[in-house]
């Protein structure tokens, strides 16, 4: 009799991408806190281990009330799946944030971050529909116009978003 190896997830090998959409609200461009809206996201990456994968992970927000201001971030996140054989995750990251504006246009790129939790539910052997809770947000400072005029100081953001998605392993 041959001896038991551990066992990951059968899905949760080598590269994976997904996408997503849903909507929100939270504190947004320097404490307009009663936003709401429309967001996404975009994730990829590569699986470290049964528990771990490491992904670009990319969210983006456009809120329905405050239309002069788009937000996102651009983040190298970590995705813990607490059980190996679990579809439950955390994801957490660090990397950039952007607000944008239209009217006049302009944008501002600075420090971002992510967290959140989702599960994926297996519909095939290699997908998933995978709801999500997402926390993320940045501090962009000034935004300044083409010319150098500017636009909005000390821009901060913050946004929760509940998002479905599907996602290729």
């Amino acid at each position: 009799m041959a001896p038991l190896t551990a066992q990951g997830s059968a899905h949760r090998q080598g590269f994976f991408i997904g996408l997503g959409v849903g909507g929100g609200g939270g504190g947004q461009i320097s404490g307009n806190d009663n936003v709401h809206g429309s967001g996404g996201w975009l994730t990829l990456g590569g699986t470290l281990s049964p528990h771990v994968r490491l992904a670009a992970d990319f969210e983006g927000f456009t809120p329905s009330d405050y239309s002069r201001f788009d937000v996102g971030t651009s983040t190298v996140a970590v995705l813990v799946y607490p059980s190996a054989r679990g579809n439950f995750f955390f994801k957490g990251g660090v990397g950039a944030a952007e607000a944008s504006t239209s009217g006049p246009d302009g944008s501002g790129i600075g420090f971002g971050t992510v967290m959140g939790a989702g599960y994926d539910f297996m519909v095939g052997k290699k997908r998933s529909i995978t709801p999500q809770f997402t926390l993320y947000g940045g501090k962009t400072g000034d935004i300044q116009d083409r010319a150098g005029n500017p636009i909005a100081n000390d821009v901060d953001f913050g946004v929760a978003t509940f998002s479905v998605g599907v996602v290729f392993h």
